[in-house]
């Protein structure tokens, strides 16, 4: 980054995001939000609510609530001067906002009130059509750009070269100490080994965490532990995320797919997970078969933390946060036969070489992707546009 920290600059920052659950985006939010107010500054954020509210308040930031993820032309219109207000009136200097709706509220807000506008990309945007480069526009007329990985960066420099000198990489960050194994009790191990039916089944155990969605890798999954299955049977797969059979089509898809293949005992879908943690502490490798690329992805970084081995696509973030051979395995995305190969591998690892990366994997994550580094980065970025 290249910043030094001013402890004399005042902050009153306005964070604005559509919704706050459960998500990247969001925590990022809650995090710096409780930053701001750990190190004396104001803290405010504008979305249409959820289960995060309570704790953003909790640490001492005010939430307001507006209809800021509706995309409708006179919403978006509507908003901006309603932004403008609470600028005015809590005496906001740095308006940072994470998505393209509000951003367009947001940016008009910020320009009349002569507040500073920052954007986070958390994602590449798709570009398919003229009206989607000048709707996605938004996000890069700001004072700075915030790029949550390497591979974000190089694609927005490659998408929008005059604004390569706004553009910082601040890498997404995790709670060391939630995702630590030491913290993980054998009550919480055992009460989710009972949920999801796992009582007294000594098989390995291969965790895809996450929704149940297509950019997630499940029919790729499937495939490949057709293929393992030609190898071996000493393993199962947890693939703990919302499943509501009947409503949604790709989870419809999905079991279908499992339970055509005969593969029922061996890929299970119990559900949404409340305590990843003590998920990650059941198994003995995650993976994580994205089929397309993600800008960071927190799974692999979550896994290495708790000391276990991931295979991974090789393609976006994950080539950042894995380090092939050695914290991890990356694999060939979309290729199933690539998968099996990798999976057998990560089965296959000696006492000692699951031992070595484990180690090497959370000494890494520690020292790269902490959230207290994240929050030092964009204050940083906070305080070097307030002092141009």
């Amino acid at each position: 980054m290249g910043f030094k920290v001013d402890n004399t600059i005042d902050l009153t920052v306005l964070q604005i995001i559509p919704q706050l659950v459960s998500g990247g985006a969001e925590r990022s939010t809650v995090d710096i939000a409780h930053t701001l107010v750990k190190e004396g500054h104001k803290a405010l954020v504008i979305s249409q609510g959820g289960h995060l509210v309570e704790e953003l308040e909790r640490v001492g930031a005010k939430h307001i609530a507006m209809p800021v993820a509706l995309k409708m032309p006179w919403t978006i219109y509507k908003n901006i001067s309603s932004i403008a207000e609470i600028i005015k009136n809590h005496k906001v200097n740095i308006v940072h906002c994470r998505s393209r709706a509000p951003a367009w509220s947001a940016y008009y807000a910020a320009r009349r009130m002569g507040a500073k506008f920052i954007t986070t990309y958390h994602g590449l945007y798709s570009e398919q059509s003229l009206f989607k480069k000048t709707y996605n526009g938004i996000m890069v007329k700001g004072d700075a750009i915030i790029s949550v990985s390497d591979f974000i960066t190089a694609e927005l420099k490659k998408r929008y070269p005059d604004v390569t000198t706004k553009v910082h990489t601040v890498k997404r960050g995790i709670n060391l100490s939630h995702f630590a194994p030491e913290h993980v009790t054998r009550q919480r191990i055992e009460q989710l080994i009972k949920s999801w039916g796992l009582v007294d089944d000594l098989r390995n155990v291969i965790l895809l965490p996450g929704r149940i969605t297509q950019l997630k890798g499940h029919m790729i999954l499937i495939d490949a532990v057709k293929e393992l299955l030609k190898k071996r049977k000493d393993f199962v797969c947890v693939c703990p995320g919302d499943v509501h059979a009947g409503k949604d089509a790709y989870a419809d898809k999905v079991l279908a797919k499992i339970h055509k293949s005969q593969l029922d005992g061996y890929i299970l879908l119990p559900g949404g997970c409340l305590d990843m943690p003590a998920a990650y502490a059941i198994s003995n490798i995650v993976v994580a078969p994205s089929t397309k690329p993600e800008s960071f992805g927190r799974i692999p970084i979550e896994a290495q933390l708790m000391g276990k081995p991931v295979v991974a696509s090789s393609h976006g973030g994950f080539c950042e946060t894995i380090q092939d051979g050695e914290t991890g395995f990356l694999f060939e995305a979309n290729n199933p036969n690539a998968l099996a190969h990798g999976l057998d591998k990560a089965l296959s690892l000696k006492e000692t070489e699951r031992v070595r990366m484990s180690s090497l994997g959370r000494k890494r994550v520690s020292e790269l992707y902490s959230t207290e580094r994240m929050c030092r980065e964009v204050l940083s970025v906070y305080k070097a546009i307030t002092r141009r």
